[in-house]
């Protein structure tokens, strides 16, 4: 018993350490969030989608909820991106997901933000205006 208490401390900072790289190996596996860039009037917004699919779309009430408005562009094998022009405002959307099962919406796994619509459906926001743009940063 004294042998097990003496070799017990020894084992918290061991597992404490694990559990830390455990998180930042989690933490840098995540996509990054929207970024955006004021493009004159307009702002630069791209998104990314990471996962397995056919094909990727974004559908929003910036292109009339159309998914063959805004396709994503296939990087890799499992990770897809497209660039919008938006202008400044409040912009909600979906991720149009078709994948061997079919297509599904979704919200945006890379952006937090979300709001409801008068249904009560979860979507995806994006605030550009002149203070914040995607995530709240500043111009």
């Amino acid at each position: 018993m004294a042998a097990e208490s003496a070799r017990a401390p020894g084992r918290l900072p061991r597992l404490a350490v694990a559990l830390a790289l455990l998180g930042l190996a989690c933490a840098s596996a995540a996509p990054p969030p929207p970024a955006a860039v004021w493009e004159g009037d307009d702002v630069r917004v791209e998104l990314e989608y990471q996962g397995e699919a056919e094909a990727v779309s974004i559908v929003g009430d910036f292109n009339d909820w159309d998914p063959a408005r805004h396709p994503f562009e296939r990087m890799a094998a499992e990770r897809w991106r497209v660039v919008l022009r938006l202008p400044p405002g409040r912009h909600v959307y979906l991720l149009s997901v078709t994948t061997d099962r079919g297509r599904r919406l979704r919200t945006d796994p890379t952006n937090s933000r979300r709001t409801r619509d008068v249904f009560g459906r979860e979507l995806s926001l994006l605030v550009l205006d002149g203070d914040h743009a995607g995530d709240g940063e500043g111009r």
